[in-house]
């Protein structure tokens, strides 16, 4: 998930630059595929939280309250006859 998703669009941005803005952006390219970024997402809001004690961004500055998961659609299971 990091180096397929998440390294190819905020790779060449430092930690301390990435905004809102180009979370949305990015959330918005995957779009058609929720199952991809939803549980995205949490990885890297968990990194940029990380990144807060450690000083490489400011503190507080955490996205994730002002960005929301993609819902996930209710699937019907049924159990197969064997």
């Amino acid at each position: 998930m990091l180096g397929e998703y998440i390294q190819p669009a905020f790779g060449h941005v430092t930690v301390d630059a990435v905004s809102l803005e180009q979370v949305r952006d990015w959330l918005a390219c995957l779009a058609d595929q929720p199952g991809i970024a939803s549980p995205a997402l949490p990885v890297l809001s968990m990194m940029m939280r990380t990144a807060e004690p450690w000083r490489y961004r400011a503190q507080d500055t955490d996205f994730r309250r002002y960005t929301t998961r993609y819902r996930a659609k209710p699937m019907d299971r049924y159990l197969a006859a064997e």
